[in-house]
């Protein structure tokens, strides 16, 4: 009865394979969200993140540099469930993407 959000340690094709099982046995709504960001972007980020010692996540450059070696690409993800957020754009813009495919998905879902 409540939303999961499974991070990018889902990164291979079978975790996913198995999170949407999962979501389909339960009656629950599945959906990927693709953020395709350049590399550069993505270690300024978390390293920014580790030297100020802020939020919840553990994830660092070394991680990040492991997690892309075995990471697969979503194939496995039909269209109508694979949300892409914009790499450009502000937060608002790109949270708005995100709750236009959600509420594609399951419009009385989202408010």
């Amino acid at each position: 009865g409540r939303s999961v959000v499974l991070d990018a340690s889902y990164n291979r094709r079978g975790h996913r394979r198995a999170a949407a099982r999962l979501a389909r046995e339960t009656g629950a709504q599945f959906a990927c969200l693709w953020f395709d960001l350049p590399q550069e972007v993505i270690m300024d980020r978390l390293e920014r993140r580790f030297r100020g010692g802020k939020g919840p996540s553990d994830a660092r450059p070394e991680i990040f540099a492991r997690q892309k070696r075995s990471f697969q690409s979503p194939k496995e993800v039909g269209s109508s469930r694979l949300i892409t957020v914009p790499p450009r754009g502000t937060n608002t813009q790109k949270a708005r993407a995100v709750l236009g495919g959600l509420r594609a998905i399951s419009p009385l879902s989202v408010r």
